[in-house]
């Protein structure tokens, strides 16, 4: 954010993926998008399953800690656009190739995002 290299969200599905972190670096993460307004013309956001997302063991004093559907819920519940969390996509040995700037169609409710045209003219 604030280089020229700044992520544009308008009318764009965004992929977000993240490996190793907590869910309180990925509400970080989250909230700076949010504050830099790059949710507010998103279409979609899509995030990868995040599997190594979670809360370190910090022993009794810290036994509690929001997850990172809970961070991800919190985050979106006031837009109106699909989010969808948990596809196979990132950091896994099988991974599909997203290209970047072609039209997609995101359906949240089955976990599905189609590329609605090719990606190579």
């Amino acid at each position: 954010l604030g280089t020229p290299y700044e992520i544009d969200t308008e009318n764009r599905i965004l992929f977000i993926e993240e490996i190793g972190e907590e869910p309180y670096d990925l509400d970080r993460y989250l909230t700076q998008l949010e504050y830099a307004g790059k949710f507010d013309k998103c279409r979609g956001v899509v995030f990868d399953r995040m599997a190594k997302v979670k809360p370190a063991n910090q022993g009794a004093s810290f036994n509690s800690s929001l997850s990172k559907e809970d961070v991800i819920e919190d985050c979106f519940k006031k837009y109106d656009f699909p989010v969808c969390l948990g596809l196979s996509l990132g950091h896994v040995a099988d991974k599909p190739t997203i290209p970047i700037g072609a039209m997609a169609r995101l359906d949240a409710g089955i976990g599905r995002i189609s590329i609605m045209e090719s990606a190579v003219t």
